[in-house]
């Protein structure tokens, strides 16, 4: 399901999203509660994070996240992290270097396991590779807060 990126522009200034313009331009407070009732229909991804980058985002240590821009990330998009652990063998890639080649895991597909540890996350910012050169292009890092 593709989504148009929406970036409100008025009186000179770029804004992130339609409500931070509207709240930017002093809309009455009205104006600004039936937006929010309207767009309620925030995106959910669901995403398998190791744990060495899931526990310190549940533990409140890290606000971000940097990620391949494959789900059309947008500012209030809700992410639910499934900590993953993946297989020891084949860490997670389905397959592991032989002597000349690569060999077949055999172990239970997704190759690996849920941990069960789960951590709802909003996100509240996003540097696209695209917009600087700070990044590689079809990247992207997420400014996160749990919900």
């Amino acid at each position: 399901m593709k989504r148009q990126k929406k970036q409100a522009v008025t009186t000179g200034r770029r804004y992130a999203s339609v409500r931070e313009m509207l709240v930017g331009e002093g809309a009455p407070a009205s104006v600004i509660k039936q937006y929010d009732a309207l767009s309620v229909q925030a995106f959910r991804h669901t995403l398998k994070p190791q744990p060495e980058f899931f526990g310190p985002i549940k533990a409140g240590l890290q606000c971000f996240d940097v990620r391949q821009n494959d789900r059309d990330f947008q500012i209030g998009d809700e992410i639910l992290l499934r900590e993953f652990a993946p297989c020891a063998k084949c860490g997670g890639l389905g397959h592991y270097s032989g002597k000349d080649r690569k060999m077949p895991c055999h172990c239970k597909q997704p190759h690996g396991d849920y941990t069960g540890q789960e951590c709802l996350v909003r996100i509240k910012y996003i540097l696209f590779g695209d917009d600087r050169r700070v990044i590689i292009a079809n990247w992207c890092v997420l400014g996160l807060e749990q919900v």
